[in-house]
C-alpha cells in the first residue's frame, strides 16, 4: 500500500501542532515537526553550496567500514543526490516502511539500491548509516562531520576500466585497485565477490549491470594477449 502522509492537528501545551503520520499495511510510524527540525539542524551543513557540490563528486569507500566491506558486494558507494532540505519529510515518508525501524532519514541518494541516512532516536541521534534495500542496514559514522571527512574523490585510486586493456584491468584490480564502470561509474567488482589472491579470480564487472563492463579471466581473448605480453617480454629480455 502507498504510504499516506497526513498532516493531523493536535493540542500539544495548549498549542496545535502538526504531526506527520506515515498510515501503511502492519506499519504505523510518527514523527512530529519539532523532530523533523532536529534532523534539518543535524544535517544543516549538508545544504550548504559549497558542501553540496562538493558531495556530488565524492564516494564513500567500503573497505573504511567492517560491517559494510562484510554485508555488500561493492567497493565503493558513489553519491549522486543531496536530498532537498524542503523534500525531506515527503522522501522520509516514502521510506519509511523500510527504515522506521531503524529510526533513520535518508539524506542522500547513490547510484544502486542504497541511501545514506541519519539517525534521529534517542540512542543513535546523529549517527550515519548505510541502508543498503538488498543487504540491510549498517553503521558508519558517530556524526555528519567524520561521515563528510571519510569521503573521498571519485579519481582517487580509480581508473575508468574502459581505458585499459583486459590484461591491465585484471592486473590493476589483483594489486587492490579500484575501476570505474565506464556507463555508470560505480565500482568495479570481482568474481566471486569476496575474491582474495588464495583463490582463483574468474572475472571482473559492473555490480549493477553486467552489460555495462565484464571481463572473464579465462576467456580467449584475454589468454592470447597475455601470451602476446608474455612472449613480448621474452624478447626483450
Amino acid at each position: 500500500m502507498q504510504a499516506l502522509r497526513v498532516a493531523i492537528q493536535h493540542d500539544l501545551n495548549d498549542s496545535c501542532n502538526p504531526v506527520y503520520y506515515s498510515l501503511r499495511k502492519e506499519h504505523f510510524e510518527v514523527l512530529d515537526v519539532h523532530k523533523f527540525g532536529e534532523i534539518k539542524e543535524l544535517l544543516s551543513d549538508v545544504w550548504n553550496a559549497p558542501t553540496q557540490k562538493k558531495l556530488l563528486s565524492k564516494k564513500l569507500d567500503v573497505a573504511n567500514y567492517e560491517e559494510l566491506r562484510r554485508g555488500v558486494p561493492d567497493k565503493v558507494i558513489i553519491i549522486k543526490e543531496v536530498f532537498p532540505k524542503d523534500q525531506l519529510e515527503e522522501i522520509w515518508t516514502n521510506y519509511v516502511q523500510y527504515l522506521g525501524d531503524y529510526e533513520i532519514a535518508p539524506f542522500l541518494g547513490t547510484f544502486g539500491e542504497t541511501v545514506i541516512c541519519i539517525g534521529y532516536g534517542a540512542t543513535n541521534r546523529g549517527k550515519i548509516y548505510c541502508y543498503d534495500f538488498d543487504f540491510g542496514c549498517f553503521p558508519l559514522n558517530d556524526d555528519l562531520t567524520e561521515f563528510l571527512s571519510k569521503l573521498i574523490d571519485p579519481d582517487m585510486n580509480m581508473i575508468s576500466a574502459s581505458t585499459l586493456s583486459t590484461v591491465d584491468a585484471i592486473k590493476h584490480v589483483k594489486q587492490g585497485r579500484t575501476l570505474q564502470c565506464p556507463v555508470c561509474k560505480t565500482g568495479i567488482v570481482t568474481v566471486p565477490t569476496y575474491w582474495t589472491k588464495d583463490i582463483p579470480l574468474h572475472g571482473i564487472q559492473c555490480p549493477n549491470d553486467f552489460k555495462h563492463f565484464m571481463i572473464h579471466c579465462d576467456d580467449a581473448n584475454t589468454m592470447k594477449e597475455m601470451r602476446a605480453r608474455m612472449k613480448a617480454r621474452r624478447e626483450k629480455s
